[in-house]
């Protein structure tokens, strides 16, 4: 049973790889080149895993701790991977090679320690950290051996706490945030376990393979949740190949004063009660660019058309619902004199904006 455990994590982790090399070698969307190194990065933690606990590390001693470096890498790849994706970010982030120093230092650390040395010395060096682990004599450990890893955690905190307070702000698209929120959390998770084991390393209690094999399974399924994704849907989360205005001649300031102006409209105006409005006919009532609105629809608000008219006309469902003269309407009534033209539309628009269903809603304030 275990066997086939291991082909399967190394299969995964084959996968991952080849995933990897598919993201870091599309120059066409060099963005994400962080992806491809978070899903090589669990792709080396899979083989290291199946490899010393399976006991093959022993016969293939080369092949081993090259997942040790890239602890210290995933923190600044996770907060550089969401900064991609922040649309106020200008993605020129200065001395960018300086937050991957520690993981620059850990690396020859490594390839001194272990990667340089002999077979025999490698084959060694395993054997010896396999019988601390087996044996739980977690005193014959090195101080390096415990001031790593708690340098490792505690920068894998700090990258998370700020790629969280990335994500936190209203500037990415509803897709691409719930992308980015999964590849957080399997960061956190990781993380999670690993400190959990190597605090109870230092209280003389060894938790492997148990915690190994519960990262691993997080491991294994953001590889093919990212495949799937990558293969059918690639446009959902990865980055274009051009940005979708890229060649437009409005510029931030006249963006802000564009939908100041349309908003102000939408407001005094009130057009999203018409069920049939367009983007063509806004922009008749407006003046202004059918190409500019949706452009500052979609960089400053990070909504399509559809979604941008319906929030007016969810905030007009909740004023128009407990307005007396509205009495001898039912909800539907009233969803439809504020533009929604189905109710299962209105339901869904509805329940996703608010989080109730429009009943829950009423009952709600009127308790």
């Amino acid at each position: 049973m275990q066997e086939i455990l291991y082909v399967v994590l190394l299969i995964a982790a084959g996968q991952g790889i080849f995933l990897s090399v598919l993201l870091i070698t599309d120059r066409n969307r060099k963005k994400n080149t962080y992806l491809g190194l978070i899903f090589l990065f669990f792709s080396f933690q899979l083989f290291d895993l199946v490899l010393l606990n399976s006991g093959k590390a022993i016969d293939y001693p080369y092949l081993v701790y090259w997942s040790l470096p890239f602890n210290f890498a995933f923190g600044p790849i996770l907060y550089f991977y969401v900064s991609q994706f922040h649309k106020t970010s200008n993605n020129k982030l200065r001395f960018r090679w300086l937050h991957f120093l520690p993981f620059a230092i850990y690396t020859l650390y490594i390839l001194f320690f272990f990667h340089f040395q002999s077979v025999s010395d490698k084959k060694a060096i395993i054997e010896q950290l396999l019988a601390i682990q087996i044996n739980q004599q977690f005193t014959d450990l090195s101080i390096i051996d415990f001031i790593f890893p708690i340098t490792i955690y505690i920068q894998l905190i700090i990258y998370l706490w700020v790629s969280g307070t990335k994500l936190n702000k209203d500037t990415f698209d509803a897709e691409t945030r719930l992308w980015l929120k999964k590849v957080w959390y399997a960061t956190l998770i990781i993380g999670c376990f690993g400190f959990i084991q190597f605090g109870f390393l230092w209280l003389g209690i060894n938790l492997q393979p148990i915690t190994g094999y519960i990262a691993a399974a997080i491991a294994v399924y953001y590889i093919y949740y990212g495949a799937i994704i990558f293969f059918k849907r690639p446009k959902a989360v990865f980055a274009n190949k051009k940005p979708k205005y890229q060649y437009s001649n409005l510029e931030i300031a006249g963006e802000e004063k564009l939908l100041q102006s349309l908003e102000n409209h939408m407001v005094q105006k009130r057009p999203f009660l018409n069920p049939d409005l367009s983007l063509k006919e806004l922009a008749k009532e407006t003046g202004l660019s059918e190409r500019h609105i949706s452009q500052v629809i979609n960089t400053a608000l990070g909504k399509n058309f559809s979604d941008f008219l319906n929030a007016y006309r969810v905030e007009e469902f909740k004023t128009q619902l407990f307005n007396p003269a509205n009495s001898h309407l039912n909800i539907l009534g009233i969803a439809m004199n504020c533009g929604f033209n189905s109710k299962s539309t209105f339901n869904t628009v509805f329940k996703r904006s608010t989080g109730l269903t429009p009943s829950q809603f009423k009952k709600q304030n009127l308790s």
